[in-house]
Order: structure tokens, then C-alpha cells, then sequence
């Protein structure tokens, strides 16, 4: 899922949403690791 999102953050072709999407998935996975 979290992947989906980052995907769909760089192909919607929004650099400001990819940056943002990138940081919420960054922070997710240090928090699950």
C-alpha cells in the first residue's frame, strides 16, 4: 500500500506530492523498523 502511494506520487508528475509522500513513507518505515 505504502508503496502504491509512492507511485503513484511520482507518476502523478507533482514534485511537492512526491517529496511529501516519500517523507510520510520514510517516517512510517523507520517507525516500523
Amino acid at each position: 500500500m505504502a508503496e502504491k502511494l509512492m507511485y503513484l506520487g511520482f507518476f502523478s508528475g507533482n514534485a511537492h506530492e512526491s517529496i511529501e509522500i516519500l517523507g510520510y513513507v520514510t517516517a512510517i518505515t523507520a517507525r516500523n523498523s
